[in-house]
């Protein structure tokens, strides 16, 4: 019987992966950093578009229980370093533990719907998992921001970019962008990758 679940080999592979991941979407996002509604609306999402090339590598190279839960703590791995708090990876990894599941049934790594389905949660959770972790530290942040010599006011202009119309439309826009991104990766994974022998044609 053919092991399916991930082994050290399929660790790596999805470690190295999941980096270029990473650095992929910091680099696409850093256009956007000087403005942050631009940034919450536009930057977070263009990378959920074009880094869906490499989740798309993954899922396809590691086609095993466990890819998902591996690259979704990753990712949030790196969150909670860049942020200092525990929630980015403990919601992450709760959310990998349920993709798993939903993809357990029917083969759902060779499922197209299945594994975009995960790709569009995935994107909306890491664009809302931000707004958590700025109301969990909203006090420290505002008296950090204010020694800084910053205004109430400037503050609060701040803040205002998390409010419920630009989490909606960035819900609407992340959608888009990880159903198109999904779309591309699994293009590209056809057209270059599979020709290209870096991933078997099953």
């Amino acid at each position: 019987m053919k092991k399916n679940i991930i082994g050290i080999r399929e660790v790596i592979l999805i470690t190295l992966l999941t980096a270029v991941f990473l650095v992929l979407h910091i680099i696409l996002s850093l256009p956007f950093m000087a403005n942050n509604t631009l940034y919450f609306l536009f930057g977070k999402n263009l990378s959920l578009l074009l880094c869906a090339i490499i989740y798309i590598l993954i899922v396809a190279k590691s086609p095993k229980t466990g890819t998902i839960l591996l690259f979704f703590f990753l990712t949030g791995a790196y969150y909670s370093f860049s942020t200092a708090l525990p929630v980015p990876v403990i919601v992450i990894s709760v959310l990998g533990i349920l993709a798993e599941a939903f993809l357990y049934y029917k083969n759902g790594y060779k499922n197209k719907v299945k594994l975009t389905a995960v790709y569009c949660v995935y994107g909306l959770v890491m664009l809302v998992t931000p707004v958590i972790t700025l109301n969990m530290r909203k006090a420290q942040t505002i008296d950090t921001m204010l020694s800084r010599g910053l205004s109430m006011e400037e503050i609060q202009q701040m803040f205002s970019v998390f409010s419920t119309q630009n989490i909606l439309i960035a819900f609407v826009i992340g959608i888009i962008c990880a159903l198109l991104g999904s779309m591309l990766g699994f293009k590209f994974l056809n057209k270059y990758f599979k020709t290209a022998g870096v991933v078997g044609d099953e």
